[in-house]
């Protein structure tokens, strides 16, 4: 059960980064497949072993057959087989740019009644939102930003993905990179106990936002000192490796330093909403 836990802690803030990128929970099992599959089979060819798809399936439960095709897939199938997977509001989004019933003669999306006859949002949906309601897929799609109400009873596309417009910088891929490291460097600490990682957290609670700048600028000031006297270690070191090189295979070093603040929020039960969902039916049709 604790390693249940745990996992259940580790895959919060990944499940709230894959939701943000616009991933569907498909897409995020596909890619955990993928991941152990390539894992393992990298760890027997690794420790010498031959390549065994039964082995894999019996550490993971998955079929021999998708294992099997898991390990001869290309970069460019894996990617196909996400894209087959995308949440309902993102095939609509996709529909909407690449099908020419709902394209302008120049080829870009055309504006949209929402409910109607002929070509409309309501059609969209019922073709590509995997059997959703319209007004579900409509509330998420405004919501998300990726499509906005222009008319009483047509909406316009935004956005071609349902995508948190913070992650579509390249400061994705540092988030992905820091985080490898972080949960490898921990992983192992548990897997060997008298390892050289060493992570430490002190938590706490401090009263005043002025006491919270003062420990910002004091741990940023620290950092700073530490990042240049760390980079010059290392820099050395490997000179000094080159110059005595006694044919050793060296040691790899990183060096992270982590710090994070939030205001604690107490919970408030919500009020509820005085204000009247409107039926687009009844307004609309």
């Amino acid at each position: 059960m604790g390693a249940v836990n745990a996992l259940y802690k580790v895959l919060a803030p990944i499940a709230d980064f894959a939701l943000d990128a616009g991933l569907s929970v498909r897409e995020i099992k596909s890619i955990f497949q993928i991941t152990s599959v390539k894992l393992l089979a990298d760890r027997q060819i690794k420790q010498g072993q031959r390549r065994s798809i039964s082995a894999i399936s019996a550490r993971t439960g998955i079929s021999r057959n998708e294992i099997s095709r898991i390990i001869k897939m290309t970069a460019l199938m894996r990617l196909q087989a996400l894209e087959r997977a995308h949440p309902p509001t993102n095939r609509v989004l996709s529909a909407w740019c690449s099908i020419s019933e709902f394209v302008k003669a120049d080829g870009q999306p055309a504006d949209l009644k929402i409910f109607g006859e002929g070509v409309s949002f309501n059609l969209l949906v019922k073709k590509y939102g995997r059997g959703l309601p319209t007004r579900a897929i409509l509330d998420e799609l405004v919501r998300a930003g990726s499509i906005e109400i222009i008319k009483k009873n047509t909406v316009r596309l935004k956005a071609e993905a349902a995508v948190n417009d913070a992650l579509k910088s390249n400061i994705v891929g540092e988030f992905g990179e820091r985080s490898a490291d972080l949960l490898a460097a921990m992983l192992s600490n548990i897997r060997s106990f008298g390892g050289h990682r060493f992570i430490f957290k002190i938590k706490g609670t401090v009263a005043s936002e002025r006491a919270v700048a003062a420990i910002r600028r004091e741990i940023s000031s620290r950092t700073h000192q530490l990042s240049p006297v760390s980079y010059g270690w290392v820099s050395q070191n490997n000179a000094r490796r080159h110059q005595y090189n006694s044919g050793g295979k060296g040691h790899t070093v990183s060096v992270t330093v982590i710090y994070s603040d939030q205001p604690n929020i107490v919970a408030r039960k919500p009020k509820k909403s005085s204000v009247r969902r409107r039926n687009l039916h009844r307004n609309f049709s």
